[in-house]
């Protein structure tokens, strides 16, 4: 009896081995066998997207099967996101995680908690926002604007690419710090964002680099950005750092999976799309938009996104836009 019990125990044992080695041979191995979708969580024509598709397109080269982009716009980011949070962890539904998900967390009710529905991959680059008027708009300066706004109260009206976002939350905290009372209108993205001050149905727009063209076509007017720094493309535009606010919105974008990918999976991605990052559409790209790039494995990426988390946790009932 104690030797069949041994021999039970000896080929369970056996069994269990090949079925693990298995399992990592095909992590290692055998990933991608089948087409990628990376999600993008904002509409198309926005700086998510437009960078997107060349990191892709470079890092489909290296993995040898075809990553499709597609556009999931809604909810701040949250709908797209939401998708990836519910899928499969096994590789083949990725996203452009926009930090701004984490905000919205401690704003309202959303299908996941970040911090604990991604595996981070990798960083990619960084975004810059800034606030634009139309060109023909009497304000000059961020000083007359300001000065416009605390005059008028409620009356200016500023779009923003989605609620929760780094852009209505710059708008937000520069309100509270400046004393002055404005509306937010949240638009599904840049590209809509963009098109409603050119439409004239807002007063001004708070977004990333997407307006970067309207600027150098003399349609729109670049009042202030929101990083540590100037931006490279408009060395003469002051941040708010510099108009006397301690406000700063610096913001990495980088690519996440479902919890739980497997780590060969995630090294396998973090390899490609590092390759990717040399794809010469893509530093055009990012040049264009003005956005550095920066790359940030997936350790380092998730350490990031815990700051970002801690951050929003703080800094969301700070501004009165917690949860009711």
């Amino acid at each position: 009896m104690q030797e069949k019990r041994s021999w039970v125990f000896l080929v369970c044992t056996v069994i269990g081995m090949v079925v693990f080695a298995g399992t990592l041979c095909w992590g290692a191995g055998d990933f991608p066998s089948k087409p990628i979708e990376l999600i993008v969580p904002y509409p198309a024509g926005g700086s998510a997207d437009v960078t997107a598709r060349p990191l892709a397109n470079g890092a489909e080269k290296e993995l040898g099967k075809p990553i499709a982009v597609i556009n999931k716009d809604g909810g701040g980011g949250t709908v797209g996101t939401a998708q990836v949070a519910n899928a499969k962890n096994d590789g083949y539904t990725l996203t452009v995680l926009p930090p701004a998900i984490f905000n919205a967390y401690y704003m309202r009710n959303i299908p996941f908690v970040p911090i604990e529905a991604f595996t981070p991959i990798m960083v990619y680059g960084g975004w810059s926002f800034g606030l634009v008027i139309k060109s023909d708009s009497p304000w000059k300066t961020l000083e007359d604007f300001i000065k416009y706004a605390k005059e008028n109260p409620g009356k200016v009206k500023y779009s923003a690419p989605g609620t929760g976002t780094s852009p209505h939350l710059a708008m937000a905290e520069l309100g509270l710090k400046a004393g002055v009372e404005w509306k937010h209108v949240p638009y599904k993205g840049d590209p809509p964002s963009i098109a409603a001050l050119l439409g004239g149905h807002v007063t001004a727009a708070s977004g990333s680099s997407a307006f970067i063209p309207h600027v150098k076509a003399g349609t729109l007017r670049l009042l202030v950005t929101y990083g540590d720094k100037r931006m490279a493309v408009f060395p003469n535009i002051r941040t708010l750092k510099e108009c006397g606010y301690d406000i700063s919105y610096p913001s990495y974008v980088g690519i996440a999976g479902p919890k739980g990918l497997p780590e060969p999976i995630v090294t396998a991605l973090e390899k490609a799309l590092k390759k990717g990052m040399e794809d010469e559409i893509f530093i055009k790209t990012m040049d264009r938009l003005s956005m550095p790039i920066t790359f940030l494995g997936s350790a380092d990426y998730k350490l990031y996104l815990q700051k970002v988390n801690e951050g929003a946790a703080k800094l969301i009932p700070a501004l009165g836009l917690g949860k009711k």
